[in-house]
């Protein structure tokens, strides 16, 4: 009877046992999907609107690793895309389009070496994204561009250095880099206006 009793009392602390351990791995678990979740940033969201009639093509490159994390064919002149999850860091978007004036030289030069494709006109700017900071960027022109004068400043000799366009966001950081994006223009428009008066005083 004693040793029945102590059968009982066995069974019933391994029982303890397993509950008690059971309890420490679900609330390890729980601690543990709560951290995920609070660490993990959220989806990125693109948006923006293209003054280009003809379908064009979004790249996004990570600066640092050269990778490109985002490719495709929009459609329509508003950009809604959900980039994904991605590193904080400096990233370059190109936005481009298919020509349809093409100089002697460039025909020339596709007839030689097809595999590089056709011409197309592109436009580029670099931003700072971090997702922990905001999920939310929206691309801007600095002005209102009709296609037709985006290609012909595209085609011109700066190769529309008059035309900003930026990545924006609520993001500190991505404050501080476009402001700083800002100023480099600045002092690049500024040397080039020297440069100019310097040639024709000579």
């Amino acid at each position: 009877m004693v040793y029945y009793n102590s059968e009982i009392y066995l069974f019933a602390a391994e029982n303890a046992r397993l509950l008690e351990n059971n309890k420490i791995k679900l609330l390890f678990s729980v601690i543990l999907f709560l951290l995920v979740g609070c660490g993990t940033p959220d989806q990125i969201h693109l948006r923006g609107n293209i003054p280009i009639k003809n379908p064009f093509y979004i790249d996004v490159y990570n600066m640092r690793t050269g990778i490109k994390v985002m490719s495709d064919t929009i459609c329509s002149n508003n950009i809604n895309y959900e980039v994904g999850i991605l590193p904080k860091g400096i990233y370059q978007l190109t936005v481009s389009w298919d020509r349809d004036i093409l100089k002697a030289q460039e025909i020339e030069r596709f007839a030689r070496q097809p595999e590089l494709g056709t011409p197309k006109y592109y436009m580029s700017t670099t931003f700072w994204l971090d997702a922990n900071e905001s999920d939310n960027y929206k691309l801007l022109l600095d002005s209102t561009y009709q296609q037709a004068e985006l290609e012909e400043l595209l085609l011109a000799k700066n190769r529309g250095e008059s035309i900003k366009m930026a990545v924006v966001s609520d993001g500190k950081n991505n404050k501080v880099y476009n402001e700083y994006l800002a100023l480099v223009d600045q002092y690049r428009t500024e040397n080039r206006h020297l440069n100019d008066s310097l040639q024709r005083s000579e």
